[in-house]
């Protein structure tokens, strides 16, 4: 495994992991808020996007119909924070 660390947007990531779910999205008719931050960060851009679909995934996966998912990052001095919040059960 080779990791290719680069600068990425966290909101295109997003926004291109909510459209790779969209059917399921639609299909359930979840409601997807999402507010995250535009600066750029530096991480391999594979391994980042896996965990972001597997959480997302998750996250619609366990969402019952009609239900919300939220999206939000946080800037700390040394990260940004991933906030992923859902209305399933857990």
């Amino acid at each position: 495994l080779r990791v290719r660390n680069e600068r990425l947007l966290l909101s295109e990531l997003v926004t291109e992991t909510v459209r790779g779910l969209s059917a399921l999205i639609n299909q359930k008719q979840i409601q997807v808020v999402c507010a995250v931050s535009t600066e750029p960060f530096v991480a391999d851009e594979n391994l980042t996007g896996l965990i972001l679909r597997n959480l997302l995934h998750n996250a619609v996966k366990f969402t019952p119909p009609k239900g919300r998912i939220q999206i939000e990052s946080r800037l700390t001095t040394t990260a940004i924070e991933l906030v992923i919040t859902d209305t399933g059960p857990g």
